[in-house]
C-alpha cells in the first residue's frame, strides 16, 4: 500500500494563531475546525500551525458528517461540545463556511474578510464581517 505525505508545509497563519486560539478557550469557548479538506490533512494542517492541541473537533469531507455547505459538520461539532447549534458561532472565509452556519441554524455567521473570497461576496451570507481572523474576540 503507497504511503502518502500530507503536505501542509505551505499553510502559513494570517495570525498568530496559538495566542488567539489560548485566548478564547479561555474564555471558556470550545474551538472546532470543519474544513472540506480531508480529516487527516486538517489535523497535520493544525498540528503544522500549533494548534490541533487547542480544538475539541476536527472534521472533513470524509469524516462522516458531510461536506460544506451541508450542515452535517456543524451538527456533529454541537453534539461533540455539549450544545445547541444556536449556540455556535461559525467562522469562515468562504462562502460554504456561511452557508453551512445557515444550514445548520448557527446563533452566529462571521465572515472574514480578507481571504481568497472577496468581501462582497461574503456580505449578504454573514452576519457580522471582519477583517482578520484576530477580530473575532472582540464578539465574545
Amino acid at each position: 500500500m503507497p504511503c502518502y505525505r500530507i503536505a501542509v508545509d505551505s499553510a502559513v497563519p494570517t495570525a498568530a494563531l496559538v495566542p488567539l486560539f489560548e485566548r478564547l478557550r479561555a474564555r471558556g469557548l470550545a474551538l472546532g475546525v470543519a474544513s472540506n479538506d480531508s480529516e487527516a490533512t486538517t489535523a497535520a494542517t493544525l498540528a503544522h500551525l500549533g494548534v490541533l492541541n487547542l480544538v475539541r473537533f476536527v472534521a472533513g469531507y470524509d469524516s462522516g458528517h458531510g461536506a460544506k455547505p451541508g450542515p452535517g459538520m456543524l451538527v456533529a461539532f454541537a453534539r461533540a461540545v455539549g450544545c445547541d447549534p444556536v449556540e455556535v458561532a461559525v467562522v469562515g472565509d468562504a462562502p460554504a463556511d456561511l452557508l453551512m452556519a445557515r444550514a445548520g441554524g448557527a446563533g452566529l455567521a462571521v465572515a472574514v474578510a480578507g481571504g481568497v473570497t472577496p468581501a462582497a461576496a461574503l456580505c449578504d451570507l454573514a452576519d457580522v464581517v471582519v477583517a482578520s481572523v484576530t477580530d473575532v474576540e472582540r464578539l465574545f
